[in-house]
C-alpha cells in the first residue's frame, strides 16, 4: 500500500511541474491586435462593462447594449492568459473605458479562414454573432 501511496504522489508533483505558468502557455492567450497594423474601422470613445462568458471569453457590454468579443490594444500586458490593465488582473464585472472601433469579425485579419488566429478564436467565443470590441486604448474606471 505504501508503494502504491508513493508512485501516486511521485505522479502528483510531476504532474505539477508540468503546469503552466503562464509564460509560453499553450491555448489563444490574450486577444490583441497586430502590433504591424491597427484594425480597420471608426473610432468613437468606448465605456463598458467586461464579461466573463461560461467559456471563458471575455465579452464587453457597452454602454449602450449588447455584448461584443474583446479584442485588446497591441501589446496588451498579460497574466496567466488574461488581460491587465494599470497592474490589476481583468475581472469580471470590471468598468472599462478606451478608445477603439465597434463592428464586426470580418474586420479582423484572417477572419474568414478558420484556421487562421482571429476565425478560430473569434469562432470559439462567438463574435460571428455578439460582434467585437476592438480597442486601441484602455483603463479601468
Amino acid at each position: 500500500m505504501r508503494r502504491v501511496g508513493f508512485v501516486v504522489l511521485a505522479s502528483l508533483v510531476l504532474l505539477t511541474g508540468c503546469a503552466g505558468t503562464g509564460e509560453g502557455e499553450a491555448g489563444f492567450g490574450v486577444p490583441t491586435q497586430p502590433s504591424d497594423a491597427s484594425v480597420a474601422g471608426p473610432r468613437t470613445d468606448i465605456r463598458g462593462t467586461v464579461r466573463v462568458a461560461e467559456n471563458g471569453c471575455l465579452l464587453l457590454e457597452p454602454d449602450g447594449g449588447g455584448r461584443r468579443w474583446i479584442v485588446w490594444p497591441a501589446g496588451q500586458e498579460a497574466d496567466q492568459g488574461q488581460p491587465v490593465v494599470a497592474g490589476r488582473l481583468v475581472r469580471d464585472g470590471d468598468v472599462l473605458r478606451g478608445r477603439g472601433a465597434l463592428g464586426t469579425g470580418d474586420a479582423l485579419p484572417g477572419w474568414a479562414d478558420p484556421n487562421s488566429y482571429f476565425g478560430s478564436y473569434g469562432a470559439f467565443c462567438s463574435a460571428d454573432e455578439t460582434g467585437v470590441v476592438v480597442l486601441d486604448d484602455v483603463v479601468l474606471d
